[in-house]
């Protein structure tokens, strides 16, 4: 949280704005701004009645070559070719492609006479990155002037005087002075910026956090529950993966954080306990106690941390292969080794130049850190505390990642391919049913043509009884 009481001496609106990360330290800081830096600003001293108006004088003929040249801090871009009939347009465009850190643009200034001027801006400010520019012709070896500028507003660097120092920085925006902390200068004066703590914003991302586990552990409950009086159960009901995975996410949220050494060790400790249904209810007055007792501890139950206990040993970093401890750190025959504190099974580091990294397949895998000395000695330990978060990210890793086949990939894999399976079984059952489909239509085909051989020997059969009968009527 950050309040500041300031008073304008010069210009409009605010003298500052403030951001601040998690690296800002609590405290009061004295701040006058003398001086806002502003990028230098340059007007063709030739005017022109439209922006189609010829830029070159045409001296010098046909043969003579035009350029545009731009300086920028002192570093000149290659000179820009324009033909004999470039405009003010061509001009303005060349120099915007030019690749100089520059905007070029034609403004109506509103003279009576040729009011169109052509305005290039530095775009960074800073007397660094002063700018000047001309157009030219060389005629053989001479070279000629055509269009100046003129600096309508010159480059200057920002002045600020912070606790009693006074600094100087190209840049309004300004995050080097005090740590964690970006000032955005706006107006000249001077005030007091105090940094403290939010306790009600940190509060708040812990609700956060409550509601998006507990909306997770919903999602999963829904997907593998059993419905007594229905019978009807979810998609993923008797899954153990899933099961796992549920049960996993209950244990860190109740166990202890790993590695840790704070006033808090549990997350019930600042008012966060698990209900009978695996949920997550948050206490706020308990919460609120605690972050204002000792914030530091409440943060360490969230995130991640390492230290040492030996100058020459800095910690530098860890993987989701990493297990939270304490590691005892030596060198021997110039090789860092780890080891789990007091198990003395050290295991030599590996080098990766500008750090060491824990051996592959131990404990401290992916534990990296430097050293200031590789002297034969012991160097102390390292501890790596893994809060409630990152241990859930480095699980949710474990279980995910498809690269290191965890269960859930695995169970996601399986699955793949059952249905992969049943796909294949469908197409053949599918190939078979289009035979037998085959096969009942030319059965069918068969059984016309008899039907139809059947029905002429039955008609030819009826007629010759006919005939035989109308035989013996004439006989009687």
């Amino acid at each position: 949280l950050t309040t500041a009481d300031f008073t304008v001496t010069a210009g409009t609106g605010s003298v500052l704005s403030v951001a601040t990360s998690s690296s800002a330290s609590v405290g009061t800081h004295d701040i006058t701004v003398n001086a806002l830096a502003q990028e230098t600003t340059l007007l063709s001293d030739t005017g022109y009645t439209s922006v189609n108006d010829v830029v070159p004088s045409g001296m010098g003929g046909p043969m003579a070559t035009h350029f545009v040249e731009v300086i920028v801090g002192g570093a000149i871009f290659p000179p820009i070719a324009i033909s004999n009939t470039a405009t003010v347009q061509d001009v303005v465009d060349a120099i915007n492609a030019s690749g100089a850190d520059v905007t070029a643009s034609a403004i109506d200034d509103g003279s009576a006479v040729n009011p169109i001027k052509i305005v290039i801006q530095g775009n960074q400010s800073g007397t660094a990155n002063a700018v000047t520019a001309r157009t030219f012709r060389l005629l053989g070896a001479a070279e000629v002037t055509e269009v100046t500028f003129s600096t309508v507003q010159t480059a200057t660097d920002t002045s600020l005087t912070v606790d009693g120092i006074t600094f100087t920085r190209s840049s309004n925006t300004i995050s080097d002075i005090i740590p964690g902390v970006t000032l955005n200068l706006e107006s000249l004066g001077s005030g007091t910026l105090t940094i403290s703590t939010d306790n009600t914003a940190i509060a708040l991302n812990i609700q956060d956090f409550v509601d998006a586990f507990n909306e997770l552990i919903g999602f999963i409950d829904e997907q593998t529950e059993f419905n007594p009086e229905t019978f009807k159960t979810g998609v993923l009901f008797g899954n153990s993966a899933v099961q796992s995975l549920e049960t996993t996410l209950r244990r860190i949220v109740s166990g202890p954080v790993v590695g840790g050494s704070g006033t808090f060790g549990f997350l019930s400790q600042i008012g966060i306990t698990t209900q009978d249904d695996g949920t997550l209810i948050l206490d706020e007055v308990k919460l609120d106690q605690a972050l204002t007792t000792d914030l530091d501890s409440v943060v360490s139950l969230f995130t991640s941390s390492g230290s040492t206990t030996d100058a020459n040993v800095t910690f530098v970093g860890f993987t989701d292969n990493t297990v939270a401890g304490i590691y005892d750190v030596q060198v021997v025959g110039g090789v860092p080794q780890l080891s789990p504190a007091g198990a003395g099974t050290f295991v030599d580091a590996v080098d990766n130049g500008a750090f060491f990294t824990g051996a592959a397949g131990t404990d401290a895998e992916g534990l990296s850190f430097s050293m200031a000395s590789l002297v034969d000695a012991s160097y102390g330990t390292i501890t790596l505390s893994l809060g409630v978060i990152p241990q859930l990210k480095q699980h949710l890793s474990i279980l995910l990642d498809s690269s290191q086949q965890g269960p859930l990939t695995s169970e996601l894999d399986s699955l793949t391919k059952s249905i992969d399976d049943l796909n294949d079984t469908l197409l053949r059952m599918d190939d078979r049913l289009e035979l037998f489909e085959k096969k009942i239509r030319q059965e069918f085909i068969n059984l016309e043509i008899i039907l139809g051989r059947l029905n002429a020997q039955r008609n030819a059969f009826q007629q010759a009884l006919q005939n035989l009968s109308s035989f013996f009527d004439r006989q009687n």
